[in-house]
């Protein structure tokens, strides 16, 4: 059986990427003109060749993540292959059927942290995003065995404190994110010196 799992719910995008000491000095002096420039780097009039910046995708070597935020009420939905619904509520709803008496079984598990205040020193282009999102992850194929939901589990990544849902696992398998739809309605980008 191949099964298809979604969750919804308020979306977190964060990227970070590393420049030089010339480059962030003049964008300090021009960060008003920050967002633009690194949304459409076409647009960078009147920016001298050695001080312009890539669109905000090419400055995220050093962090790229992207999932829902696992404190706000996530929707989860699961079905199959011909669209049959087989599981329909909240994570909030899954902590009774998590929880075991002989074993504490967790919904969701940090597989990594990061906190903006253990980049080593230099000079970073950081953008945030907030908004609300449906979540597709990568197709599960059961085999012949029933789907059981206590087998699944969310992955998640703790970054500043916030933690967001980035993969699931299913039976020890870890799945990654296939598709993501809907709109970030808050972005920031801004500079950080260390």
């Amino acid at each position: 059986m191949k099964i298809f799992v979604k969750i919804a719910g308020s979306s977190f995008e964060t990227s970070i990427g590393s420049i030089s000491k010339n480059i962030y000095a003049y964008w300090a002096e021009h960060e008003d003109a920050l967002a633009q420039a690194l949304q459409s780097p076409e647009d960078q009039v009147g920016t001298p060749n050695e001080y312009k910046l890539n669109h905000f995708t090419e400055h995220s070597e050093i962090l790229n993540v992207t999932g829902v935020d696992i404190t706000s009420e996530v929707s989860l939905q699961i079905n199959t292959e011909e669209g049959e619904l087989l599981y329909e509520s909240n994570l909030d709803d899954l902590q009774d059927i998590f929880f075991d008496d002989d074993e504490n079984k967790n919904l969701s598990e940090i597989t990594f942290e990061f906190n903006k205040d253990d980049l080593s020193v230099g000079n970073y282009l950081i953008r945030s995003a907030y908004g609300f999102h449906d979540i597709y992850f990568e197709e599960i194929d059961t085999g012949d065995d029933e789907f059981n939901i206590t087998e699944l589990k969310f992955l998640t990544k703790e970054i500043d404190g916030v933690e967001i849902i980035s993969n699931i696992k299913y039976c020890g398998t870890e799945y990654g994110i296939s598709e993501i739809q809907g709109d970030m309605n808050d972005e920031y980008f801004s500079l950080l010196e260390v």
